[in-house]
């Protein structure tokens, strides 16, 4: 299928899987080492003539009708419920996961009370190909999706269980993997019966693998990261550092916190510049078609809790009954969260949702992004912020990463960048004497002072 070759060729491909889906007969994923991703090889395959790819085109419209019989939210979160702050009450899995545990306790439910018999996510690790779809039945086998997964997995290893599945099933994605799943349940009436829950994640993008490991060689040399074995995005306390793994020991590296002013700008040159292209794409960060949505609450009175917690946007009536169900078995801790402490959290969320922007800017720099319907409320207004915002990522993609970038480019035009939107003169000089004196950066951890649900 040409469009399918044109993703690759475009590297638009963010290594969903899904259109094994469509393939007469199994696919091959091969790695791509410039994009960091298992890619499909689609020489010689017939597909269905449905084919959908979400990096082909994006109908935030259609969805919306098929999902919530509306075609348009008022909020910038997308169509909800109810909105919450929580955590597990599961000492264990709070502290084995990233953010407060939800992830796994909601699956931990699922299956106890027999709500589900299956559960498709991803299971991390830092080798790419163990970096993959999982299928589990059991709950004693959650630990295995524990933490964050920044880089790509390869999710095509589930495609086919899903599609063959006469069970009831629970599936956990990102927003690229739920609108994939959601629009073949537009077609297919079986897989729409038997999904009874989807769980939707904030996204802030695929990041490659080797971007981190350029931050990480601020503190190791090269042949100690040869020797690394895993790596882990988010260990405690919250928001997390690196957790670097040896043959018999193990390091925790910062990320955001307790480090200086230009290892965090190295951080984000790390981020920033190893983004997957169909990323900057994208008008779904929040995960608008799942059932329940979850999130790291960057950037708020939440941010101050070491064990950590999440965001749950509840979008569905099941998604709400099924979260305060868990609240009555003391399974979790909710909390009533507003709309703006939301918005507030997603540096990134108004880029997303006025994506007509980034289209736009694109074929300046001659990119060939997927196809979007946007919400109408978010498809004409263009800010002279947002345009700078996707400028400068823009560049940076264009740019690449190569040695005369990392070397030359990458860090003042990442200063100017982080500077550049701070919101009074007064802000703009105080970050530009923390990065002269190269300040750390430290988090004090206090009790939250928010009001119980």
């Amino acid at each position: 299928m040409e469009k399918l070759r044109n993703v690759i060729d475009n590297k638009l491909c963010v290594s969903c899987g899904f259109c094994d889906f469509y393939s007469k007969k199994k696919l091959e994923f091969n790695f791509r080492k410039e994009t960091e991703l298992f890619e499909p090889k689609i020489d010689d395959v017939n597909f269905d003539y449905k084919t959908f790819c979400p990096s082909i085109n994006i109908d935030m419209v259609k969805n919306s009708i098929f999902k919530f019989n509306k075609s348009e939210p008022k909020s910038i979160l997308g169509f909800y419920k109810k909105l919450y702050y929580g955590f597990s009450n599961n000492t264990k899995t709070r502290v084995v996961s990233a953010s407060g545990g939800l992830v796994q306790e909601i699956c931990k439910f699922l299956l106890d009370g027999k709500f589900v018999d299956e559960i498709y996510t991803t299971t991390h690790s830092n080798h790419y190909k163990k970096s993959r779809g999982i299928k589990l039945t059991k709950a004693q086998n959650l630990t295995k999706i524990s933490g964050s997964i920044y880089h790509g997995a390869n999710y095509s290893s589930i495609i086919r269980k899903i599609k063959n599945t006469k069970k009831r099933f629970a599936f956990i994605g990102l927003p690229c993997q739920i609108l994939a799943l959601q629009e073949i349940k537009m077609h297919n009436k079986k897989i729409l019966k038997n999904n009874f829950i989807t769980i939707g994640l904030f996204c802030g993008g695929l990041i490659k693998l080797s971007g981190y490991k350029y931050y990480l060689k601020k503190f190791y040399s090269p042949e100690m990261l040869k020797k690394i074995k895993n790596l882990r995005y988010r260990e405690k306390p919250w928001p997390g550092s690196f957790r670097v793994e040896f043959n018999k020991k193990f390091e925790l590296k910062p990320r955001l916190a307790g480090t200086s002013r230009l290892n965090i700008i190295r951080y984000m040159i790390a981020e920033h510049f190893n983004k997957n292209l169909r990323c900057k794409f994208c008008p779904d960060q929040l995960s608008d078609f799942a059932d329940i949505s979850l999130g790291d609450p960057h950037f708020s009175k939440y941010s101050n809790n070491a064990e950590g917690g999440s965001f749950i946007i509840t979008r569905t009536i099941k998604g709400l009954k099924i979260i305060n169900k868990m609240q009555k078995k003391l399974r979790v801790s909710l909390f009533n969260a507003s709309e703006k402490e939301i918005i507030d959290s997603q540096a990134t969320l108004k880029t997303r949702r006025y994506i007509s922007s980034s289209i736009f800017l694109s074929k300046f720099f001659l990119y060939n992004p997927p196809k979007i319907k946007n919400y109408k409320k978010y498809n004409k207004r263009f800010m002279f912020d947002l345009y700078m915002r996707i400028i400068f990522s823009l560049i940076k993609s264009r740019l690449g990463f190569g040695f005369f970038v990392r070397k030359f480019v990458a860090y003042p035009l990442q200063i100017v960048e982080y500077l550049f939107f701070m919101k009074t003169s007064k802000s703009f000089f105080r970050k530009l004497f923390e990065v002269i004196l190269n300040k750390k950066v430290i988090i004090n951890y206090k009790k939250s002072e928010i009001n119980h649900h």
